[in-house]
């Protein structure tokens, strides 16, 4: 219902600031209207009306307000099947709790809302009522009668205003009625749902302890520990801004390593799909222990997050790098690989050394990855396409 929901209230402010402007062309604004409430109960003594008779047996009142030169404006249409009365009644049902409709009538309908002629004209006399006002007629407990009246007219008064702040629910094919009034500065009030709660200095050093730094001064914070501007924004608004702090003394790795792997690589996992609910401090804390005792290269994280994110969370960390085979390599076997895979690649498909270098880097990446630091990986690869083009001699 999105679509027609905000179609139809479109509609419905258009409406409301047709209403204000017809409302100022006839003169009338806030200062103006004066609403003039009555007691009606004595006329609709002997009135048969299904809920104005039930109202009265049950010594309730029936109650009026004359909004001056409003004639016209209650049929005004809003929504489908809705007009400017209906703003009303909404207000009346939240606010004064006589929700069961129909909860008002009023002048400008054209049949009197089914009331007898008589009974009709008494009500016009009662007011003094001119072709050019219009009168609203509630019913129900005398208190909240008065409110409902008082209602009516601060809805009036809003009119001349356009269209008012305020929350609506929707009652179905788009159509929307009255929730709740938005509020401001003047309506906050503490949560009745709870009990009071005394702050004391204890309390306070309590809450101390476990509240996280204030935003503005993490962000500074790893600044300073090299983090870029752009990390430090994404990682700050990050699921995992409070578990980087946590691990930034407990792991063995750096800032800026510990930082990539919560922004780039569990994001990547997350966004292909990943069950991360294995992630926790504990986890990460001994996944990294175990990567230094192993002597393998932080990049050894990645290799290991890959496998359990694809294969299930319940296994443990010991079969997992028994199955990947995660041992570390020398640099005499990361060159060895080096040189095989140089032989292997025709070097006259490459323009230049460089873009046979960034080739090399890629495909023994791929053998040793998680097994030799990748920062190294480039160096020895890179010397090897160096060697073979100023020595003329493979490996």
């Amino acid at each position: 219902y999105i679509k027609r929901l905000t179609e139809i209230e479109a509609l419905r402010q258009k409406a409301l600031l047709e209403i204000k402007k017809d409302l100022g062309v006839r003169g009338i604004s806030s200062d103006t209207i004066h609403a003039e409430k009555k007691d009606l109960s004595d006329i609709f003594k002997n009135t048969d009306h299904p809920g104005i008779s039930e109202a009265l047996a049950e010594g309730g009142k029936v109650g009026g307000i004359m909004l001056e030169r409003f004639a016209g404006i209650l049929n005004y249409k809003t929504q489908p099947g809705k007009d400017f009365a209906d703003e009303l009644a909404g207000r009346v049902k939240v606010i004064a709790c006589l929700d069961k409709y129909p909860n008002l009538i009023h002048s400008d309908d054209v049949s009197c809302a089914g009331l007898p002629q008589s009974v009709c004209n008494r009500i016009k006399d009662e007011f003094n009522l001119r072709h050019t006002d219009a009168v609203v007629i509630a019913w129900g407990p005398a208190q909240d009668v008065n409110t409902a009246l008082s209602e009516i007219k601060i809805r009036a008064v809003e009119a001349c205003g356009g269209v008012p702040n305020e929350t609506r629910q929707h009652i179905g094919a788009g159509i929307t009625d009255f929730e709740r009034i938005l509020p401001g500065a003047d309506r906050m009030y503490p949560d009745t749902d709870s009990p009071p709660v005394a702050i004391t200095p204890e309390r306070l050093e309590k809450l101390k302890k476990v509240t996280p730094d204030p935003s503005y001064n993490r962000d500074q914070r790893w600044k300073k520990m090299g983090l870029s501007e752009h990390m430090v924004y994404s990682l700050g608004r990050s699921r995992y801004a409070l578990m980087f702090d946590r691990l930034l003394d407990k792991v063995p790795v750096s800032p800026k390593f510990l930082a990539q792997l919560f922004e780039y690589h569990l994001k990547d996992l997350r966004r292909n799909g990943a069950d991360l609910t294995f992630i926790h401090d504990e986890f990460l804390i001994d996944l990294f222990k175990k990567i230094k005792e192993k002597g393998l290269p932080d990049e050894a994280v990645f290799v290991v997050l890959n496998y359990l994110a694809s294969n299930g969370k319940q296994i443990k960390l010991d079969e997992a790098f028994e199955y990947l085979k995660l041992t570390p390599l020398s640099e005499d076997e990361v060159a060895q690989t080096a040189c095989k895979k140089l032989n292997e690649i025709d070097s006259k498909k490459f323009s230049d050394d460089t873009k046979l270098a960034e080739f090399l880097i890629g495909q023994v990446r791929k053998e040793v990855y998680g097994r030799y630091p990748s920062k190294r990986v480039a160096e020895i690869a890179t010397a090897r396409v160096r060697a073979k083009s100023t020595q003329h001699h493979t490996c």
